[in-house]
């Protein structure tokens, strides 16, 4: 029985994930990546293979060829991983399994197609063989092996496969691509670009429909920018979301969605975000999009790892949106807006990392995942985030007691219900994730939170009463 790797065995291309490792770890040499792939692809493979550093414990898996290679060799039969992927790589999962008799891997020569046919059949001497692949190159393996399994094939491939070897087995547990995409570029998240459209709530211009239409062009480009960057920091991310107990099922940390296609998509929507900026958007906004990108960029690569700078960064984020929706429309922000948005986001920041610390960490010196925290800074967070949360409630009332409301709200004292809603809202969502009953994202559970909905709207009546 022999085995491909590449999206069969793992659910990802190791060309591509030592080529995005590189990246990472070793950026200056990407300039010798034409030099390699000019003396052929084996060549590429091999120089990438012996500079990148994966840990092939937390590549993607498929379960289904896992239990089919137990119960071949559960059978007797001798089973053989083979790959065009480079050999040490090869050898190292081979390794890290168990479960292989023998490994077939890129040399001299990129053993895909034709040429793995070849090595096979040297190797299986003669006797029949069974093949286990995933791609249309793997067609001349399935027409020659007495048994063939296609593992999560295209449309095309499938037809193809059943009409050379009518009797191939089909492995297909594939998700629905567009619910896939949609989690990826994580859609659910452009509510957070909502608060670009604040500066008009606030100011009572929501009716303007020239500053509204500048108030939706800038959510569209926010959501498209934020959506790619989502892309491009999952990429960055990957050894540590394979660590991770529920990011690991991330569309591209789990193999659903392959590294190339993620790139692609990514600069699509980046480049969509850009010309749409220049043809409609007022030149300055340019600023806007290009610090928040280079923020969450930097906060990626770097700032996610350093003590509390991490929740600033994730907090300022939210403060952004809103300025940036307030340059675009000419509304000038108060001070008053403005430190609510920072105080109420940092407390919801922390809430991120508090939900991290308790879920993953179990031991008092453990630390968190590509994070500064410990399981010892659990009590220091668990301070921190309602009190940041409570600040943003006094900062309302201090507003509502300010003259400035007098200008926009004849009857302020109805607004007190909205310090009374936000103060119910924050301390139950501490109390939820003290309990471990909250989504580790407080805004995607606000999103699925029936009482969150609850207080928004008697939020915006009570905003509605004061102004009428």
């Amino acid at each position: 029985m022999y085995v491909d790797l590449d999206h069969t065995l793992i659910r990802t291309d190791l060309l591509w994930e030592s080529l995005l490792a590189v990246a990472r770890q070793t950026p200056w040499v990407l300039w010798m990546v034409p030099l390699w792939l000019a003396n052929g692809k084996a060549r590429l493979k091999h120089e990438l293979a012996m500079r990148a550093k994966i840990d092939v414990a937390t590549l993607p898996y498929c379960e289904e060829v896992l239990t089919g290679i137990r119960r071949a060799k559960a059978s007797g039969k001798r089973v053989v991983l083979a790959t065009a992927a480079a050999e040490p790589l090869a050898r190292r999962i081979a390794a890290h399994l168990g479960l292989f008799d023998a490994v077939l891997a890129t040399r001299a020569t990129n053993l895909k197609g034709l040429g793995k046919l070849s090595a096979i059949q040297a190797d299986a001497r003669g006797d029949d063989f069974e093949y286990w692949g995933d791609s249309a190159s793997d067609l001349p393996l399935f027409a020659a092996a007495a048994a063939a399994t296609v593992v999560r094939p295209s449309t095309r491939l499938r037809r193809l496969a059943l009409d050379i070897a009518p009797s191939v087995h089909i492995i297909d547990r594939r998700s629905s691509p567009l619910v896939t995409w949609l989690k990826a570029i994580r859609v659910h998240q452009w509510v957070k670009n909502v608060l670009l459209l604040l500066p008009l709530l606030a100011s009572h211009q929501v009716f303007n429909l020239h500053l509204l239409g500048l108030g939706l062009l800038s959510f569209v480009l926010f959501s498209l920018l934020a959506s790619g960057n989502y892309l491009l920091n999952d990429l960055l991310d990957l050894p540590s979301d394979r660590l991770h107990p529920w990011k690991r099922g991330r569309a591209l940390a789990s193999g659903a969605i392959s590294i190339p296609a993620a790139l692609c998509v990514a600069i699509a929507m980046l480049t969509s975000a850009a010309a749409l900026t220049a043809a409609f958007a007022p030149p300055r906004f340019w600023l806007w999009l290009a610090g928040y990108f280079a923020l969450t960029n930097l906060y990626s690569i770097r700032l996610k790892q350093m003590l509390l700078l991490d929740v600033m960064v994730l907090s300022s984020l939210y403060t952004i949106r809103i300025m940036a929706g307030g340059d675009i429309t000419g509304i000038e922000l108060s001070e008053w807006l403005l430190a609510f948005s920072m105080f109420l986001f940092t407390s919801l920041a922390f809430a991120k990392r508090f939900i991290e610390l308790k879920e993953t960490l179990t031991t008092s010196d453990a630390q968190l995942s590509g994070r500064a925290y410990q399981h010892k800074d659990l009590e220091m967070v668990r301070v921190i985030g309602p009190v940041s949360g409570y600040i943003a409630v006094l900062v309302i009332a201090l507003y509502i007691n300010s003259p400035a409301t007098l200008t926009l709200y004849p009857h302020p004292r109805f607004l007190w219900l909205i310090c009374a809603l936000l103060a119910y809202w924050i301390t139950r969502i501490w109390f939820l994730a003290n309990r471990g009953e909250m989504h580790h994202d407080p805004i995607v559970f606000a999103l699925r939170d029936v009482n969150s909905y609850v207080v928004g709207a008697l939020a915006v009546a009570a905003a509605v009463a004061a102004t009428i």
